[in-house]
């Protein structure tokens, strides 16, 4: 099975990376990736998870989705470290991104051999 590459001409070859067969991405993947959706905030790798679709190709999908104002982010994860937006079925106002914590440092002395040769000892 071909899948259209998206109006480039090439088609290509998808490839189900859990069984190795060749799939196409239809209706088949679109209806649980949409249930998914509706059902709650669902990061990118959630979705991979449960379809077995590419991330690259849910990543767009969800990108697509979002800038057509069908989906918001609901919430952001962090995942290994990265912040992975949560996405939600309907229009609604995006959470902002959480900005990372500064991490502030105790300020210590630095040692100086002048000054503790010229202390008075006590």
């Amino acid at each position: 099975m071909r899948v259209d590459a998206g109006g480039r001409g090439k088609p290509r070859w998808k490839v189900n990376q859990i069984t190795g067969a060749i799939m196409k991405f239809s209706c088949e993947m679109v209806a649980p990736i949409m249930t998914m959706l509706i059902n709650g905030p669902v990061t990118v790798l959630d979705i991979v998870h449960a379809t077995g679709v590419s991330r690259e190709t849910i990543r767009a999908m969800c990108r697509a989705l979002h800038k057509e104002g069908v989906v918001h982010i609901a919430t952001w994860k962090i995942v290994h470290r990265h912040w992975l937006p949560s996405y939600k079925f309907g229009r609604g106002v995006d959470v902002p991104k959480i900005k990372p914590k500064k991490i502030i440092k105790p300020k210590t002395k630095k040692f100086d051999p002048f000054f503790e040769m010229c202390r008075p000892s006590i």
